[in-house]
Formats: structure tokens, C-alpha cells, sequence
């Protein structure tokens, strides 16, 4: 019989594990949209909560994923040829869906890709579609038409760049025009959504490793945060837009991640019943069995909540996300209280390793460059070295691409 119970604890946890992770996922992440066409380095990937080094061209990205450069680079190429490649120790992620323009009864909906660039510097050409192209940092969105340039974003300056080789660039927000350098690994390690990842990696390995439930439910927990330190860099993007979507994925990450927690509560309740199990105390395990329902109960509710949560960020629904965020918070509340007193105040060691990130000045990798030839090349940077000023350009009112 207390075979039987740890196996539907355990059937449980997993059910509601797996649960959160759809949650998090925006609604059009499924939808492959590109893929990594050339590579060399260290280069990992997120989709969803699967975090991962990338190890072969061809890989597919869904819309939402993150990439990620160590001491490498990476290029992406999308379904209509429009292609971002990757510097150095560098961060972006890649959405398509359909957003509304317009105002009033004339609004329409189109095509729209955004590429995010968190930190370092990219290079980006837009594909042959009549799909909208934005490229955006946390300062600053640039509407693209017909063009291709490089573009980048210091967290520690709080500076975006933009240097144009072909096309026009409708600007909101503030970028610095002209040549620049790759922020580099400085600005990565003080970069938290880069860092995030970084860390998200180094967790799902070691849980990996160690097979254990509770530490694999650990790790979703860094991988959801990847997610929330990403929405918080845009939550106060120029763009209405922009800031709209982050708010309402900020509050996804929030429910998603309270939910998560709450996993996590009740796989330290099981481990405390089975330690007493071993110790043949039956007070203490009697005990934890009934944290562990109480737990799972409240765990339960923190997953419906974070549904609730996505669904509304789905439509842009930022207050009812954020509401829903609020009754998982709860929910986590109640799972924690039911930990109280059954899990030890200091939980016994796990082999995982400590949460700071790994330093990203390791070594290159020694894996040659991969084979596939790049899908399109952008112009030799020395091309550049003409330009011998910058300037500031802010503009509120430019108008969308489209």
C-alpha cells in the first residue's frame, strides 16, 4: 500500500509538473518558424522549459525560443529567408504571430516577427514575405523595410545600437546609429536574462545527472525565470505593443513559476515521508502524508490559476493575468504552509550545484565550424569603419512598418 500511494504522489507531481510547463508557453510558440542554419562554439537554446546546448544544424526554433552565444556564434534562419545571425556572447529571442494595427474599426492584423536582442549584438536581413520586421531591445523597436544591419543592446549602459547597411529603420525609443562594438562578455555577465539562461543550463544538466524528481522540478523553476527576466527587461519598452506583451508575460512567468514552486513543495514533503519511513518513525510519516495531500491540493490550484493566467496573456488581458498570477501566488502560499513543520528548515543537499551561473570565460569549444554554408552573408564590417560619428535619434511618433 505505501508503494502504491508514493506512486500516485508521484504520478501527481509529474501530471502537474508537465502541466505548467504548457502554461508557460505562449500560445503560438508550437509553430516552427526557423532554423539554426550554421553554428560554432557554445551556443544553448530554450524552447518552452527545455534548455539545451546546441550540437547540430538544422535544429528548428519555434516562435518564443531564446538563443543563446557563449564564446561563439550562431546563425537562424527563417522560413522566408530572413536570417539574424549572432556575435559573440549574445542573447535574443525569435517570435511570429499576428498583431493588430490600426486604430478603431479599421484595425487589421498582420504578419508581424519581432527579434529581441537582450545583450551583444546581432546581424539581421529581412526575409522575402511581406511579414512585418521589427527588431527591439528593452530602450528601443526598429520597424524595418527591406533592409539589413546590425544591431545591439548594453544592459550596463542601458544603450541601444543601430548601423543600417541597406533599407530604412522606423525608430521608438533611442538607439545609437553607426558602427559599434559587441558589448561583449562583460555586458553578458551583467546581463540577468543572459545569465538566467545560463544558469537554467547548468541546472537541467545537473538534474539530469542526478534523475531525482525534486531536482528536475527545481530546474523548470530556473528555466520559468529564464521567461521572467526576459519579460521584466521589456516591460517598460517605448513601444505600446512591446510593453503590452511583456506585462502579460511577466504575469505568465509569475503564475507559471508560483505553480512550479508549489511542485516542488510536495516533492520535499515526500522525500521528509520517505526519510521517516526509513527511520520507521510512523508519527512523522503519518504527518507528512497528510502535508503531502494538503500540498498537491494547493498545487492543483496554482496550475488552474496559471491556465488562467495564460489564457488571458494569450489575449493581452494584462490585469486578469495579472490577477491570476496573484491567486497562484496563493495557492503557493498554501502549499508552503503545508511544508512547515515536515520538511526540515535547511533541505538536505541535493548534487546540484549552487545557482550562480558558471563564468562565461571558458574557452572556446574545439568543435569545428559546422559545414552548412551561411544562408546569407552581411557586408564585411570594414565597410563601416567610414563612418566616423554617432548620433542619438529618439522619435515617439515614427510610424509602424506595414
Amino acid at each position: 500500500m505505501k508503494t502504491s500511494k508514493r506512486t500516485q504522489y508521484s504520478t501527481l507531481a509529474v501530471l502537474l509538473l508537465v502541466s505548467i510547463l504548457f502554461l508557460s508557453i505562449p500560445a503560438d510558440t508550437y509553430a516552427a518558424i526557423a532554423k539554426i542554419t550554421s553554428f560554432r562554439g557554445e551556443v544553448l537554446v530554450q524552447s518552452g522549459t527545455d534548455v539545451s546546448r546546441l550540437r547540430r544544424v538544422g535544429y528548428v526554433l519555434n516562435s518564443g525560443d531564446y538563443v543563446l552565444t557563449k564564446q561563439g556564434e550562431a546563425q537562424i534562419t527563417f522560413n522566408d529567408g530572413a536570417v539574424t545571425k549572432l556575435n559573440p556572447f549574445s542573447k535574443t529571442m525569435i517570435q511570429e504571430r499576428d498583431e493588430e494595427s490600426g486604430f478603431w474599426v479599421f484595425k487589421t492584423k498582420k504578419a508581424t516577427r519581432r527579434v529581441t536582442v537582450y545583450v551583444g549584438k546581432i546581424w539581421h536581413k529581412s526575409g522575402v514575405s511581406d511579414k512585418r520586421n521589427f527588431v527591439q531591445t528593452p530602450t528601443a523597436v526598429c520597424g524595418l523595410r527591406g533592409s539589413d544591419g546590425d544591431f545591439g543592446y548594453d544592459p550596463v549602459k542601458l544603450a541601444s545600437y543601430l548601423n543600417m547597411y541597406s533599407g530604412e529603420a522606423a525608430v521608438v525609443g533611442t538607439v545609437i546609429r553607426g558602427f559599434f562594438d559587441n558589448p561583449g562578455i562583460t555586458a553578458a555577465q551583467k546581463s540577468a536574462v543572459y545569465q538566467a539562461l545560463a544558469n537554467a543550463y547548468t541546472k537541467t544538466e545537473a538534474a539530469k545527472a542526478t534523475g531525482k524528481t525534486l531536482d528536475l522540478a527545481q530546474a523548470k523553476v530556473d528555466a520559468l525565470n529564464v521567461a521572467k527576466e526576459a519579460a521584466s527587461a521589456l516591460k517598460d519598452n517605448p513601444e505600446t505593443t512591446v510593453k503590452t506583451q511583456a506585462n502579460a508575460a511577466l504575469a505568465t512567468a509569475d503564475a507559471s513559476i508560483a505553480a512550479a514552486k508549489a511542485v516542488v513543495d510536495v516533492e520535499r514533503i515526500k522525500e521528509a515521508k520517505a526519510a521517516a519511513e526509513r527511520e520507521r518513525n510512523e508519527k512523522a510519516a503519518k504527518e507528512a502524508e497528510l502535508a503531502a495531500k494538503k500540498a498537491e491540493e494547493a498545487a492543483a490550484k496554482a496550475a488552474a490559476a496559471a491556465a488562467e493566467a495564460k489564457a488571458a496573456a494569450d489575449r493581452l488581458e494584462v490585469e486578469r493575468a495579472q490577477k491570476a498570477a496573484e491567486a497562484a501566488q496563493k495557492a503557493l502560499d498554501d502549499a508552503n504552509k503545508a511544508a512547515e513543520g515536515v520538511v526540515p528548515t535547511t533541505a538536505p543537499p541535493t548534487t546540484a550545484p549552487p545557482t550562480t551561473a558558471p563564468p562565461t570565460t571558458a574557452p572556446p569549444t574545439t568543435a569545428p565550424p559546422t559545414t552548412a554554408p551561411p544562408a546569407t552573408e552581411p557586408p564585411p564590417t570594414v565597410t563601416t569603419m567610414s563612418i566616423t560619428t554617432t548620433t542619438t535619434t529618439t522619435t515617439t511618433s515614427c510610424p509602424s512598418p506595414g
